[in-house]
């Protein structure tokens, strides 16, 4: 197990990140869908499976008995690692956390969990594909916010404002937002203001993060 996990590190990474996306969009009743973990499970497996050469692993659930031992353990142990970070992400101390080195999964995660801590409910990701400029709603006071989270090295620009501006429609939201850990260009920040988008730069964001 160990010799796959080495060799498929990236994909097994990319497995985290996915998974974490897709287990923290809740379902309509605001639960957490733990019913993709196990899907994404499969679909990892069965990329190394087909790496291998092993095509039955792409029926790894169907036909279980057939798979080597060590897919086997590499499931049980994608599963269980996964809720074990999953939950770990969820208790940290988040005005301890460093975003810069985090991808953009990462920071959407990261950004919902402090919008819970305050007081922000019904928080869902958007779809990772066709999201139509959102990353993230959330709700509080009977409003609904549609937020666009932008993890970036260098100064947001006029794009990321107009997917918020497009999202909003949308969403039919009652606010967009676009947060980032960096700064804003000149020109988002006009465009901004012109639209009633609320923009939030790396130093307002350290407040949230800090309870401010």
């Amino acid at each position: 197990m160990r010799i796959l996990q080495e060799k498929y590190s990236t994909l097994i990474n990319a497995f985290y990140e996915v998974a974490e996306r897709k287990v923290s969009l809740r379902d309509d009743y605001g639960d957490e869908q733990w019913d993709a973990l196990g899907k994404e499970v499969g679909r990892v497996l069965a990329k190394i499976g087909t790496a291998e050469g092993h095509k039955n692993v792409l029926e790894w659930k169907k036909y279980a008995f057939y798979i080597p031992e060590e897919y086997k353990r590499l499931s049980t142990f994608l599963a269980q690692s996964f809720k074990e970070q999953h939950k770990r992400k969820k208790t940290e101390n988040l005005r301890a956390v460093d975003c810069s080195n985090m991808t953009g999964v990462e920071f959407e995660a990261h950004v919902s969990r402090i919008l819970s801590q305050r007081g922000f409910t019904d928080i869902r990701f958007t779809p990772a594909t066709n999201d139509q400029g959102a990353d993230l709603l959330a709700k509080k006071d009977g409003r609904t916010i549609v937020v666009q989270t932008k993890r970036y090295s260098c100064p947001v620009g006029n794009s990321a404002v107009q997917e918020a501006i497009s999202a909003l429609k949308f969403y039919s939201g009652d606010e967009g937002w676009v947060v980032t850990n960096s700064t804003f260009t000149y020109s988002a920040k006009q465009l901004a203001q012109r639209a009633g988008i609320r923009l939030i730069d790396g130093h307002e964001f350290a407040g949230l993060s800090a309870g401010r």
